[in-house]
């Protein structure tokens, strides 16, 4: 267990406006947590902000406003949300839940809902568990292990040293860069990466992907989607396959490795300088070498066009 330090702000005001009033709670605390700890987010809606900073302890700051324009009924709303900070080993744990909101619901009962938001400031090196059912979750640049889930929202990591696993339903994942592997997967939405040093491991059903600049091997599937990937070092085989939509893939020409491109209704389209075993330019089927060959890359596209093109990285690591 390590120690606790709350700033003691719990505010409880009546907001006036001159069309609604409503109840707003605010309350944030401070706690110390170790070198290398876990801060977990866990809250049934809301957006997640995290902002890393030059510190050593977590300041939680959590916003929850009431629509209503009864006072009773607003301060009646607040009060039903159980909100706990506690930490737990080497964990900072803060879990909010209303069961009231989590139920079965009539469409006319949502504007009466509670509006949550989370902010967290931390140190600039630890590691996240984050997890909203319904709103954004938005983190800086960081060095640690960071998991995200949400079921509506866009997740935006900025700079990663470490590594990103993400999950969503419905919304965007964006990742500017990270230096360690990543598993981001969707539903209906893009995947998108500045830069990744490590494994990348991309799903989504109806969206597109793009990687700019991969310094390893690329697992990438779409059902309904473009991909785009650049391939800056090839030190691994790698997969990028997408039943409607197209593929392009863009390959550092310093680097030796063997193409197997197929399209089922589809053209593949190369500019790159290969040597050809199978296939061909325009066909349906290309498989061929680059400097020598290596590592195999598998790109295959059912509707689509495959296109194969010669370019340096975008992006350092």
């Amino acid at each position: 267990m390590f120690p606790s330090r709350v700033t003691g702000l719990i505010v409880l005001a009546l907001m006036f406006a001159p069309t609604a009033p409503a109840m707003e709670q605010l309350e944030q605390r401070a706690f110390d947590l170790p070198a290398g700890g876990t801060v977990v987010i866990d809250t049934y809606r809301g957006p997640i902000t995290v902002m890393p900073e030059d510190r050593r302890d977590v300041m939680i700051t959590v916003r929850a406003q009431a629509p209503h324009k009864d006072e009773a009924k607003g301060r009646a709303a607040i009060e039903r949300l159980d909100l706990q900070m506690m930490p737990r080993g080497r964990e900072l744990v803060v879990m909010m839940r209303n069961p009231r909101e989590t139920g079965v619901r009539f469409v006319w009962e949502d504007p009466a809902r509670l509006e949550i938001d989370v902010e967290v400031r931390v140190p600039m090196h630890c590691n996240l568990q984050l997890r909203t059912t319904e709103g954004a979750i938005t983190v800086g640049s960081m060095t640690g292990r960071m998991t995200a889930r949400t079921e509506a929202g866009t997740i935006f990591f900025r700079q990663i040293d470490g590594s990103v696993e993400a999950q969503n339903k419905n919304g965007d994942i964006i990742v500017s860069r990270c230096t360690g592997p990543v598993t981001l997967r969707t539903v209906t939405g893009d995947v998108r990466i500045g830069t990744v040093g490590g494994q990348a491991v991309l799903e989504t059903l109806n969206g597109d992907i793009e990687v700019q600049t991969a310094h390893d091997l690329i697992m990438a599937q779409a059902a309904e989607g473009n991909i785009e990937a650049g391939f800056a070092q090839i030190t691994d085989g790698s997969r990028l396959k997408t039943a409607l939509g197209n593929i392009t893939a863009t390959f550092n020409p310093d680097e030796g490795f063997q193409v197997h491109a197929t399209s089922r209704w589809g053209r593949i389209l190369s500019e790159l300088q290969l040597e050809k075993t199978s296939g061909g330019v325009g066909r349906g089927r290309l498989v061929g070498r680059h400097n020598g060959g290596g590592p195999r890359i598998d790109l295959e596209v059912s509707g689509g066009n495959v296109k194969l093109a010669p370019g340096r990285p975008l992006f350092e690591l």
